[in-house]
């Protein structure tokens, strides 16, 4: 108790609660986004395994469009016109293109495999990305 007194002893920085609710706030961002990140890849690299090269297609393959695609895929949906009307109407023209020839040769525990990854993409979608 002395050395307290006599200012010998140095207490350490703890920071007010609301700055320390800020950096776990912070914190749960970024482990989200890190999470979502490794996701994306894993789905990507199942995809390409399949050989449905998604990426080509949408530029978030975690979007609402593209899990109707994969579900579809996933579910032995084998009519491209049919999987390509479950697009994006911004996509729908291209989408026959792309999944024209793709579709037929998927094999199905890859396209289950992939569905199951699609499937659990939406509870790890981060905050403002649906």
């Amino acid at each position: 108790m002395k050395r307290l007194v006599s200012d010998e002893l140095t207490l350490s920085f703890v920071p007010e609660a609301e700055q320390r609710l800020w950096r776990t706030v912070t914190r749960r961002q970024y482990q989200l986004t890190r999470s979502r990140v490794q996701l994306q890849n894993r789905l990507e690299a199942l995809l390409e395994e399949a050989h449905l090269k998604l990426s080509s297609l949408v530029s978030d393959q975690l979007s609402l469009s593209a899990r109707r695609m994969l579900q579809a895929v996933a579910d032995g949906e084998t009519d491209p016109a049919a999987v390509a009307a479950l697009a994006d109407r911004r996509l729908r023209g291209h989408a026959g293109e792309c999944f024209s020839t793709l579709v037929q040769r998927t094999p199905a525990p890859r396209a289950h495999a992939v569905a199951r990854a699609s499937t659990g993409a939406s509870s790890a979608a981060a905050p403002g990305h649906p």
